[in-house]
């Protein structure tokens, strides 16, 4: 079980960052430092103990993969370099699935899970956000649906005549009757595209309102990050206090999704369901 004691660095690691991160919108730095350097030093140390190094070929490998496309992400303003080291963290420390092989890279399989687990974790960040700290989102985003009743719902008419319309055509090149089946699945399909761009508003509506506000400069702290800055890197006492010597009495702070919790999420759903990314990618 070469694998069972870096597995377990990765669980508390990544749950101890989430936590972390949502009492204070950063996760530390030691954390994923450790997770990363540990992984390097356990296969190593594996490697000598029994001549075979491929276990430490395989952390360097994924880990640096990963290490670069979270960077990748933290560059564009996506993520926190906290996420990017974290990310990089559980891939040093799991090149393979800790209990039994799978058809993908676990590593491979875990950046998948991530972004499937954290597009449901940031709709519910967002949901019950909204819903403890800032009511007025629901009143603003049902003020912007009522902006666009019209629009809906000539949308979702235009969706369903056409998909109605390809259902028929299809019907008959297949030699297929055409049943009540073909309009209900046309009806469904049509709500799910509603449904997206509401998801899409309501998400937009939350970053807006919510995750953007006005602050004196006085009541700054340190990881407090700047509306104009591009890139997702907090204040530091130093700019803090230059801040306060320029004159300014007040700036604009954005505060995103406290994301770090998503990756122990991601992580645990990739222990208990690593084939889903098999499953999907038969499908498709």
């Amino acid at each position: 079980m070469i694998l069972l004691i870096p597995f377990l660095i990765a669980f508390f690691g990544s749950l101890i960052s989430g936590l972390y991160d949502l009492k204070t919108t950063e996760i530390p730095d030691y954390v994923p430092n450790f997770m990363i350097l540990f992984g390097i030093g356990y296969y190593f140390l594996i490697g000598i103990l029994t001549h075979n190094f491929y276990y430490f070929e395989k952390s360097l490998e994924f880990g640096f993969l990963s290490y670069f496309f979270g960077f990748f992400l933290f560059v564009f303003g996506q993520w926190g370099e906290g996420d990017a080291r974290l990310l990089a963290g559980i891939s040093f420390l799991l090149p393979f699935h800790p209990f039994f092989q799978t058809y993908f890279p676990f590593p491979l399989i875990f950046v998948f899970n991530l972004f499937l687990v954290g597009t449901v974790y940031m709709l519910i960040y967002a949901f019950v956000f909204s819903l403890l700290r800032s009511k007025k989102i629901f009143s603003i985003f049902k003020n912007e649906i009522k902006k666009r009743k019209k629009i809906l719902t000539s949308f979702f008419v235009l969706i369903f005549i056409f998909l109605s319309s390809i259902s028929y055509f299809l019907s008959i090149l297949l030699g297929i009757r055409f049943s009540f089946d073909f309009v209900f699945l046309s009806i469904f399909s049509s709500l799910s595209i509603i449904l997206l761009y509401l998801i899409f508003l309501f998400s937009k509506t939350v970053e807006k309102f919510g995750f953007i506000k006005r602050i004196s400069v006085k009541k700054l702290k340190e990881g407090d990050v700047l509306l104009e800055n591009k890139i997702w890197i907090g204040l530091t006492k130093k700019e803090i206090e230059k801040l306060k010597k320029s004159g300014k009495k007040f700036v604009y702070i954005k505060e995103g999704v406290r994301f770090g919790l998503a990756f122990f999420l991601a992580l645990i759903f990739s222990i208990y369901f690593p084939e889903i990314f098999f499953f999907i990618n038969y499908i498709f």
